[in-house]
């Protein structure tokens, strides 16, 4: 009988524990606009996109800006 108990507890026990952390889990929403995003070093050097090279090859590269 006691170990019909527990077995009850253990099995309720898991049954919340997976409840509340699905629960906890929140779905991600988007903005409505578009945001920008800039990537800059600790220096405060903020890169910029450029869209060719010094050959004149279209590639999207992120230089430093000076």
């Amino acid at each position: 009988m006691k170990n019909l108990l527990l077995g009850i507890i253990a099995i309720n026990l898991t049954f919340l524990s997976i409840v509340t952390t699905l629960n906890y889990m929140q779905t991600a929403n988007a903005a409505s606009d578009i945001q920008k995003v800039m990537v800059c070093n600790e220096y405060g050097q903020c890169a910029d996109v450029v869209s060719a090279n010094a050959y004149g090859e279209r590639r999207n590269e992120l230089r430093v800006r000076d």
